[in-house]
């Protein structure tokens, strides 16, 4: 083998690691997704049932993506636009059902496809920042 072809070679094999890097590097940016609506939805779905559920969490994780804000004045900044997130949709305060169909990433975050309550929604899930939903057709509002 040539010094030419060896460095192919090893160029071909870093290449295919990175690239194997990139697709993993994917999957636990969707996994971190799905946990995130996972713990939005899953608190909304308890709701006030499960005393040991802690609804403070579902509001950090809609708002910033985090297990606990800073401060009081803060959670409070966080759950009206929490609440006003599910209102807008007929969702607060509690839902019965959520299923997470489909994750898409993008350089913002992610656009999920959620089925809550038999009906479907697209949210934008951006990294840091609060979900906002999709504005798909006048039927949805």
């Amino acid at each position: 083998m040539t010094q030419r072809q060896i460095r192919f070679l090893v160029l071909t094999i870093l290449c295919g690691l990175l690239a194997g890097c990139d697709m993993i590097d994917e999957s636990l940016k969707r996994r971190a997704v799905e946990e995130r609506l996972t713990i939005i939805f899953e608190g909304i779905h308890r709701g006030l049932r499960d005393q040991r559920y802690e609804p403070q969490k579902s509001v950090c994780r809609f708002y910033r993506d985090v297990n606990m804000v800073p401060s009081q004045e803060e959670l409070g900044i966080a759950d009206d636009h929490f609440t006003a997130f599910l209102r807008e949709k007929g969702l607060y305060p509690m839902i019965d059902s959520y299923e997470i169909r489909e994750i898409e990433l993008n350089d913002k975050g992610a656009l999920a496809t959620v089925i809550i309550n038999g009906k479907e929604y697209q949210i934008n899930v951006p990294d840091k920042a609060r979900l906002t939903w999709v504005k798909t057709s006048h039927k949805d509002r």
